[in-house]
């Protein structure tokens, strides 16, 4: 499921892996990009910025697509997410 913690969050080995390919992709464009209008925001409750996200896909009540990222920046493939949206 979802994970919350220091230990995930920043020291799992697959957080390297993630960013050095998206670096290797395209430089981390997008990222790059956003973080140029990115303001500094502290959650209301520190922890909170220790949680790991996931992404779900819906085809009403059922889940046709999950994803539960496993450390930082290791998100789901968006072509994976994509197909699995339009066959909802």
């Amino acid at each position: 499921g979802l994970k919350k913690g220091v230990v995930t969050t920043f020291f799992n080995q697959e957080t390297p892996f993630s960013i050095l390919a998206r670096a290797q992709n395209d430089g981390a464009k997008d990222l790059v990009d956003a973080l140029s209008r990115w303001k500094p925001w502290i959650p209301p409750k520190l922890d909170q910025g220790l949680q790991q996200g996931g992404t779900f896909v819906f085809a009403g009540n059922q889940e046709v697509f999950q994803h539960f990222d496993p450390s930082t920046g290791a998100h789901a493939d968006l072509n994976q997410v994509l197909t699995a949206a339009l066959k909802a």
